[in-house]
């Protein structure tokens, strides 16, 4: 099963970058961390629940704000490097890191937290299913009116489609495991709560394309968790999108032709112009543009003829089909080209 396989692999990977690496992710706060401060100040928030706090970039950030801050990571190696950072930094009264898997139930209270806060954990490896319970749990441990505040990857990442696919929008990539999110899938998880915001950002030298979203809870979750995670038809598309662009018995660059023409002849300018960026892309040159085109005026050209053809007969009876200039049609096979 795909969650019991990442846990334990993907919590010693993390055990492991977090051991060699004190500032993995830098020592700065992140944007996304900065833009949410302000949400919370608006928003009269002093306790803050964060999910995934890493090595802390955020919490301490939080807690040097003024907020209360309680981190749940289930890498011990995070547990233990934010508790020592609090200390140091003479924040431990309002910073508290606690080992904690959020496939299970958040060990507090109902109404607990003005806000919960995660940066790029809800993508990481989690099912649908344990997404929409975490999300739950989220909104029993918020108070009436409290913000869930989140960052994900986003089907529009350069990686998404990339590495070994373990279902769902699931990808392995160099070792880690990331769940890639469409913005339907986000509103579809938003039950019980209103959408404040869903916004994009990029973060990072890769870099990450992120939806961040911000959710106000406002009355009880209707539905189950499975029916939160009925199939995400956008993100299935995306899926078949990308499948049908990537390696196969056809190269790249034939593909692009093939959508190049197709789109010309459907006469589909935002089609057109995304095959004809990836053919120029994949090394088309001119001539192989100018045949795509010819070949695409083909069939616009048969099309119209025989569509002439039949208005004629309409008109003036069955006759010998002719094209427009009163010249006798020839058959499919002795037609320039054929044999």
């Amino acid at each position: 099963m795909f969650a019991s396989y990442a846990v334990t692999d993907q919590q010693q990977n993390w055990d492991e970058v977090y051991g060699k690496n004190e500032e993995f992710f830098g020592e700065e706060p992140s944007g996304f961390g900065q833009e949410a401060l302000g949400i919370f100040r608006q928003n009269g928030v002093k306790s803050v629940l964060e999910l995934g706090p890493g090595q802390g970039r955020d919490t301490l950030f939080f807690a040097e704000n003024g907020l209360e801050v309680v981190g749940l990571d289930y890498s011990q190696q995070s547990v233990a490097e934010l508790s020592a950072k609090a200390q140091a930094r003479a924040l431990s009264a309002r910073i508290k890191a606690q080992p904690h898997d959020v496939r299970q139930p958040i060990p507090f209270p109902d109404g607990s937290f003005d806000a919960c806060y995660s940066h790029m954990l809800l993508c990481m490896h989690l099912s649908r299913q344990e997404i929409a319970f975490a999300l739950r749990e989220i909104h029993r441990v918020l108070r009436a009116g409290g913000l869930a505040v989140y960052s994900v990857r986003s089907i529009f990442d350069k990686h998404y489609g990339v590495g070994r696919h373990l279902g769902e929008q699931i990808y392995e990539i160099g070792g880690f495991v990331v769940h890639f999110f469409s913005e339907e899938m986000i509103r579809r998880f938003a039950r019980g709560f209103e959408i404040v915001q869903i916004g994009r950002m990029e973060e990072g030298s890769l870099p990450r394309d992120l939806f961040t979203v911000y959710l106000r809870k406002t009355g009880p979750i209707e539905g189950t968790d499975e029916e939160n995670a009925m199939p995400d038809l956008s993100a299935l598309f995306q899926s078949f999108f990308n499948a049908t662009y990537g390696s196969g018995a056809l190269d790249k660059k034939t593909k692009f032709l093939i959508a190049l023409g197709a789109s010309l002849a459907a006469g589909c300018d935002p089609c057109a112009q995304f095959a004809l960026a990836g053919a120029k892309e994949a090394g088309a040159s001119q001539d192989e543009l100018d045949e795509t085109a010819a070949v695409a005026m083909t069939i616009q050209a048969t099309r119209i003829r025989n569509t002439l053809g039949r208005v004629t007969q309409a008109v003036v009876g069955p006759s010998e089909p002719s094209d427009s200039f009163g010249i006798a049609a020839a058959p499919l096979a002795e037609q320039p080209g054929r044999s």
